[in-house]
């Protein structure tokens, strides 16, 4: 993006602004794509609950 402006390519630079933005909103509110931080919570979503 900065390399883009840079280069007076505004136009690519304001396109690659608004891809890295919406990038980051769907990162944001996309909870499902974080890994599990322990091996309980990956046992639970796989359905391994052990018995809980």
């Amino acid at each position: 993006m900065q390399m883009a402006s840079k280069k007076q390519e505004f136009e690519k630079a304001k396109e690659l602004r608004d891809k890295v933005f919406a990038l980051e909103r769907v990162f944001a509110n996309a909870k499902v794509l974080q890994r599990p931080k322990t091996l309980e919570g990956a046992k639970l979503l796989r359905g391994q609950s052990g018995g809980v």
